[in-house]
């Protein structure tokens, strides 16, 4: 299929951003727990002049196979602010959260923080990238959607049962549930107070207003953050609501991270070089979609068996230039 065309990228911005004048600082924030070669090849995609690279390694694996990225300039979460990271859990957040007040401190001011996997790909160049985020300086692009959500699979549930974390605390509230000592659900409303739930995905490319709006947000808001930590996949629930019910909702587009989910599979799929190749014909998520429409700049998940072969793909000799979206 042909790239997007004009009226596409008309539709998409409705009411386009004046582009920023001279270059965008991006901090790139990665979150790996393997894969030392991908993680490699996708931080040698992303450099760039006006680039920075954070990342987060999982405390549970071994750093030491990463240690070869500091040649590069990449910036490493090390000490309180690495933490072991469970999937579905609030750690999911901490993570997150430790890798934004890294980029937020940093010297170079950051005007725009996107949040990867170790197991991403970028789709376009670099300079692609750059040029794409000053064209949309305001943007905040973020999946979400009011809870419940049918369309997203998001039900109510997510909210009212609740989750155990994998840890002796977690042990413990298992048993309590099984002796008719803890009950199962919960009403989320006090907590929430008066926020309107969202849901969305994980992965997000948010300006550093919104960032820093966020990181306000969280500590001004305890009884909030101790109700997340109890639900399942908060990272997909705690930035997406106080995103959701901020002045940067009205700005808010379509994530830019493509994800090939199957009916009820309990993890992405591996992409490869033929997905890459799809995607580079045709990188745009299709109208009708829960979160709508608009432009695929990252895809995931990759692992170190297909990655190297993709990567070939989108050399940057090779990689097509921006979106015409503005």
């Amino acid at each position: 299929m042909a790239s997007p065309d004009a009226a596409q990228a008309a539709h998409f911005l409705k009411k386009p951003d004046p582009p920023r004048e001279g270059p965008v600082n991006i901090a790139y924030l990665i979150q790996a727990h393997t894969a030392p070669a991908q993680l490699r090849r996708l931080v040698e995609l992303l450099s760039h002049p006006n680039a920075g690279i954070f990342i987060h390694v999982d405390a549970k694996a071994d750093a030491a196979p990463f240690d070869s990225l500091r040649a590069l300039g990449v910036h490493f979460c090390t000490g309180a602010d690495r933490v072991a990271v469970h999937w579905g859990d609030y750690s999911q957040l901490e993570a997150s959260f430790s890798l934004m007040r890294a980029a937020l401190a940093a010297p170079q001011r950051y005007d725009r923080l996107v949040l990867l996997s170790g197991m991403d790909l970028p789709l376009r160049s670099a300079e692609a990238l750059q040029t794409f985020f000053a064209a949309n300086p305001d943007r905040e692009f973020i999946n979400l959607v009011p809870i419940p959500s049918v369309e997203a699979n998001k039900s109510e549930e997510r909210l009212t049962a609740r989750w155990f974390p994998p840890t002796l605390i977690g042990k413990i509230q298992r048993r309590l549930l099984r002796h008719g000592l803890l009950r199962a659900q919960r009403d989320y409303r006090p907590a929430f107070a008066d926020l309107r739930p969202f849901g969305g995905s994980q992965w997000w490319a948010l300006t550093r207003d919104c960032c820093e709006t966020l990181l306000s947000e969280v500590a001004a808001r305890p009884a909030l953050v101790r109700f997340i930590r109890g639900i399942s996949c908060a990272d997909e629930t705690l930035i997406q609501t106080l995103v959701g019910n901020s002045r940067f909702a009205s700005k808010v587009a379509r994530a830019l991270t493509f994800t090939c989910w199957r009916p009820g599979a309990a993890s992405p799929d591996v992409l490869g070089p033929k997905d890459v190749d799809a995607l580079l014909a045709h990188p745009w998520h299709p109208e009708g979609s829960a979160y709508g429409d608009g432009p695929i700049l990252f895809a995931r998940k990759f692992d170190e068996s297909t990655s190297e072969a993709s990567v070939e793909r989108l050399r940057p000799s090779g990689l097509p230039g921006p979106l015409g979206l503005v």
